[in-house]
């Protein structure tokens, strides 16, 4: 959607791995919610952004990424 990649698969690669490198980045959480929610995989997505604004309650990526989640998937 935003042109981030065109492989969903590398992008879920690259930000699992920034996770397992430091599971306290909500950057990376919510990416991969955005990806997750992109790739119609609603409860994954939720549950990642969940995570991202557990880390960073006021970081706008981690609240816009869940209210997508969200929104797209039915909630």
């Amino acid at each position: 959607m935003f042109s981030w990649s065109r492989s969903p698969r590398k992008a879920t690669e690259l930000a699992q791995k920034a996770i397992s490198m430091n599971d306290q980045l909500s950057d990376a959480h919510a990416l991969l919610g955005y990806v997750y929610t992109f790739t119609r995989q609603y409860d994954k997505a939720i549950a990642e952004c969940e995570r991202a604004v557990d880390i960073g309650p006021n970081d706008e990526l981690a609240c816009g990424a869940l209210g997508m989640a969200l929104s797209y998937g039915g909630r």
